[in-house]
């Protein structure tokens, strides 16, 4: 479900906008993928290519030590801690030197005066070298919130309430946008009305169906779009 200018033309605008960094401010799930096949292929050589992206995919949002976690108990391999390491490091690594700032999220943080704040599963050195080197860091200020610092990463709610606390806001104060389902699991535990991007998504009709599925409100696929329908309603404090 895409959503229209009109669709927004009757709410009420929230004051703040918290927003996940992975696929959402910054296109860095690809770099991700890459990084993830290129250094777990070795220990996993059952799996083409193709099988193991399949088996990535739908976990991206998760943070990359559960991702890793979960991933050697269901496909059956076994991570030394160096092993494990030097993944996550890799990993660390391409996010925040290759990956790009998503089109059009500059100009929709620029159309948009309400306090923001970032809150991802990633580390919080990624989550800032990813932002500097796209330009987004001022944006935000003291308002990056990485769930490696709460008891819970995604889909707990903690790095959302962690978010709002810090903003000083009320869950029913702010938008979310994310972009996987795990992370709209996460804002919707912790009371958070979610809207959900697809528009980096692999396959965005797939995306799109596991976002409304998890429980956000409308799933778009164009930044630059989104930019122009909320500026009517989010360009005044509630």
């Amino acid at each position: 479900m895409t959503p229209h200018a009109s669709e927004y033309a009757n709410a009420r605008a929230p004051a703040y906008l918290i927003c996940d960094c992975d696929g959402v401010l910054i296109d860095s799930e690809s770099v991700a993928l890459r990084a993830l096949i290129r250094t777990l292929g070795p220990h996993v050589p059952h799996l083409s290519s193709a099988a193991l992206e399949e088996v990535l995919e739908p976990r991206l949002g998760m943070n990359t030590m559960a991702l890793l976690t979960e991933l050697q108990s269901s496909i059956g391999f076994h991570l030394s801690d160096t092993q494990l390491a030097g993944v996550l490091a890799d990993v660390e690594h391409d996010c925040a030197t290759q990956s790009q700032p998503v089109p059009g999220i500059a100009n929709l943080l620029a159309a948009l005066p309400q306090p923001k704040a970032v809150a991802s599963n990633s580390s919080r050195p990624r989550i800032e070298a990813s932002l500097r080197r796209a330009g987004l860091l001022d944006v935000f200020g003291p308002h990056i919130y990485s769930a490696n610092e709460t008891p819970r990463p995604k889909p707990a709610p903690d790095v959302y309430l962690a978010a709002c606390a810090g903003l000083g806001a009320s869950p029913a104060q702010c938008l979310v946008i994310e972009d996987s389902d795990t992370g709209v699991r996460a804002a919707r535990a912790a009371g958070l009305t979610v809207f959900g991007f697809a528009g980096v998504a692999h396959v965005p009709a797939v995306a799109t169906q596991r976002l409304l599925a998890a429980g956000a409100r409308h799933v778009f696929t164009d930044m630059r779009a989104l930019a122009d329908a909320l500026t009517s309603t989010l360009a005044t404090p509630a």
